[in-house]
């Protein structure tokens, strides 16, 4: 079937096409070390890497066979990137894997067959481009270009653009090329407006550490919160599957020791999973919030508030009740937040003082006990077919919660995001995740994107776009 474009999204489209011709299979990064609790660190030195694409990265053995999928990731300084798996993934013989930058390009040209023209694309793609260079204070429709050097006071402006369109109920999606360039945007929009949970939010992951550890911004921690209960779940069957392969011979000792860690770790998991509830009341409650600024907004202007007046008034008071209660769960949190790690930090000292009791016993078996193994292997083998059996079984269970995770990750951006007043993301991230639409488009370094990143970028808008160019 053949389909009637406009030439200047034909020539984008094929653009993407071209480029996505190269390449194939999935790219290996690099080797990854083993750093403890399923937490590997990967070097980025020398090596094209796009964090954003942590969502389709993984790691494997060289075979390829077996696969951890990615439970997090932490840029770390530019030059490394943390990774964590499942706790009972080989400590060795693992590799970084993720999708090349030729199928960055193919989802590009998909997105681009797909999208639907709007007034914005259209007039980027004619050349009708407002050129004045100069953005005037308020939202006004229609697609313009302003100038700005690189550097500090460009981030400024942006992080101006944001607050003013916030101010005036405007919802913003703002895009650029590097992850450098979106923290720095959001991290000042952020101080300018110290916006509540959820309000801004930061799609991808994070270059700056500061915007990586905002919970109030960072889709990670805001999505993770929501994960606490089904990360537990897989924190106890990855230590079921550990505990499979560990010798059973155990000394008194040694199995009081596992006692009373299993006990420690379950009274800290139960305490993390009320605070997982309390922020998920606590976002509940910051939604509310924002309805009912919503419903005042929409009894807006001088005529609409003497109209409503008795309306406006109720809810008004509603909305200052919903706001106390957001307040004092926001700081039960806090509280517990705080007595919770003090509690990870001790719990984690006290069983550091528990293992010496049993590594001898279950480690460093004597020349002795390893004969006398041997000797009897016939008989061994038999009684470790069953332990076998039940660490298959634990692991397929164990790919069926992370199955689980991953679509109740995906549905909880899908919320996040359509809740957000502001989200921020480069343009390989945006080409991946459907993130909706908004009212204003702000593309950042548009001169850097290709032609078809700012046009596809642009579909998102309704009512105007900013582009941000270079003196």
């Amino acid at each position: 079937m053949v389909v009637d474009r406009p030439r200047w999204l034909a020539e984008a489209i094929a653009s993407a096409e071209r480029s996505a011709g190269h390449g194939g299979g999935p790219g290996r990064i690099g080797p990854a070390k083993a750093r403890g609790q399923g937490w590997f660190e990967v070097s980025l030195l020398g090596v094209r890497y796009d964090p954003d694409l942590a969502a389709e990265s993984y790691l494997a053995d060289e075979s390829g066979q077996r696969r951890y999928a990615l439970r997090a990731s932490v840029l770390d300084g530019g030059t490394t990137l943390r990774v964590r798996v499942a706790e009972h993934a080989p400590r060795e013989g693992l590799v970084l894997c993720v999708m090349r930058e030729h199928d960055l390009a193919e989802a590009l040209a998909e997105r681009l067959r797909a999208m639907t023209l709007t007034p914005l694309a259209e007039a980027f793609g004619r050349g009708t481009v407002d050129r004045s260079g100069v953005w005037a204070a308020g939202p006004s429709s229609g697609l313009s270009a302003v100038s700005a050097p690189p550097g500090p006071g460009k981030i400024e402006l942006v992080a101006r653009i944001i607050e003013d369109l916030l101010a005036r109920g405007r919802s913003v999606l703002l895009v650029s090329g590097t992850n450098v360039s979106v923290d720095h945007a959001v991290r000042t929009a952020a101080d300018l407006v110290s916006p509540e949970r959820g309000v801004i939010v930061r799609v991808g992951t994070p270059h700056l550490s500061v915007v990586a550890d905002d919970e109030r911004i960072c889709l990670n921690r805001l999505r993770d919160g929501m994960l606490t209960e089904l990360d537990l779940r897989a924190t106890a069957l990855s230590g079921e599957i550990l505990e499979l392969g560990r010798p059973t011979r155990l000394t008194e000792k040694s199995r009081h020791a596992h006692v009373e860690i299993a006990r420690l770790r379950t009274e800290l998991a139960a305490g993390w999973q009320r605070y997982a509830e309390r922020r998920a009341e606590e976002t509940r409650q910051a939604g509310e919030c924002l309805r009912l600024e919503a419903e005042l907004s929409a009894l807006g202007g001088v005529l609409g508030r003497l109209r409503n007046f008795t309306e406006r008034q109720d809810l008004e008071l509603e909305l200052l009740a919903a706001q106390r209660r957001a307040d004092l769960t926001d700081e039960e949190c806090e509280a517990l937040e705080r007595e919770l790690r003090t509690r990870t930090e001790e719990t984690e000292h006290r069983i550091s003082d528990l293992k010496p009791s049993f590594d001898p016993d279950e480690v460093e078996l004597s020349r002795t006990h390893r004969e006398a193994e041997i000797a009897h292997t016939s008989c061994e083998a038999e009684r470790t077919l069953p332990v076998r059996h039940g660490q298959l079984e634990l692991e397929a269970a164990y790919e069926e919660l992370m199955a689980e995770r991953r679509h109740a990750a995906e549905e909880a951006s899908r919320r996040i995001i359509a809740q957000a007043r502001v989200v921020a993301t480069t343009h390989a991230l945006l080409r991946l995740r459907d993130t909706g639409s908004y009212d204003f488009v702000i593309v950042d370094d548009a001169a850097s994107a290709t032609r078809g990143e700012v046009l596809y970028a642009l579909s998102h808008g309704g009512e105007g776009a900013i582009l941000m160019t270079g003196p």
